[in-house]
């Protein structure tokens, strides 16, 4: 839909493969659509007779999320999230598809054995800031996940060095698509991760304002949290989050967030149908001071 111009809404794809995701790139030049079959597909709206590049990410796909650097390399990485509590980032420049390992927080905590990780634990959510280089995950355990995009950054980078000495790629994995699937070490990405808010509960829907200095989320609770963050980790003094709203045994399947002036507005849709917009003003929220 173009909402400016008013015309008719012209369909790009009508296939059978469900679609579970969809996000913009910033200059909305090109749309991702992430499926159930576990591809992602590239959709360039100024040249819609493009077919679409596309991507295996091998599982089904729950979330999307575009980070676009103009200083950095890779300068646009697509975070493709889903079943089994699978993390990728795709380079569809380069062709290629980095697999990015997700543990949950107990298991980082003793290492005494490798995680059970079945088709029923996936990531839900993503969403990210790139002022901030921050990416914001959430599954259905009840963990939310903040990571350093320019730390992932420098583990392609120093993946990708490395591969580059070794002419060898006959053993190389790939999509069956063109794209190089390419397992990423990186266990320091991770800024901080917790499970606190929401009663360990699904966190259906994590949201980044844009110059990532709060996150809102939603869960199966009802609950709907806002999340101060200074150093781009939770606040001390939010450890548990701010409760915004509170609706026990109504989903909130979906919420965004965004900053102006001294205000914060969050909206939020549940499973009755219901759209709701939360506007959030103090100083204890909006002054903080620790985030620019």
């Amino acid at each position: 839909w173009n909402v400016l111009s008013k015309t008719e809404p012209r369909s790009i794809y009508q296939g059978t493969d469900r679609v579970f995701a969809l996000t913009f790139s910033k200059d909305s030049r090109y749309l991702f659509s992430g499926h159930g079959s576990g591809v992602v597909r590239k959709w360039n709206l100024e040249f819609p007779k493009i077919k679409p590049q596309i991507a295996d990410s091998r599982f089904t796909i729950y979330a999307l999320a575009i980070s676009e650097s103009r200083e950095k390399q890779p300068n646009v990485l697509v975070a493709i999230a889903g079943r089994y509590n699978k993390l990728s980032l795709w380079d569809w420049f380069n062709r290629r598809i980095y697999e990015l390992e997700y543990f949950s927080q107990d298991w980082q905590e003793d290492k005494k054995f490798s995680p059970i990780v079945g088709q029923n634990q996936y990531i839900d959510s993503l969403a990210l800031a790139d002022s901030q280089n921050l990416l914001a995950s959430s599954d259905n355990q009840g963990h939310i996940s903040l990571w350093d995009m320019d730390r992932i950054r420098q583990c392609i980078n120093n993946t990708s060095a490395a591969i580059a000495k070794n002419s060898d790629r006959s053993r190389s994995k790939t999509d069956g698509l063109g794209n190089l699937i390419i397992p990423l070490d990186c266990n320091d990405a991770i800024i901080d991760r917790w499970h606190q808010g929401h009663d360990n509960q699904p966190v259906r829907s994590v949201a980044l304002s844009q110059n990532g200095c709060y996150l809102a989320s939603g869960g199966d609770d009802g609950r709907v949290l806002l999340w101060p963050l200074e150093n781009r980790k939770r606040s001390p003094q939010y450890q548990d989050g701010k409760i915004i709203a509170e609706f026990p045994g109504v989903r909130i399947n979906s919420l965004d967030i965004k900053a102006l002036d001294d205000n914060l507005f969050i909206s939020t849709g549940d499973d009755r149908n219901r759209v709701r917009l939360y506007r959030v003003n103090g100083s204890d929220e909006n002054n903080n001071a620790k985030c620019q």
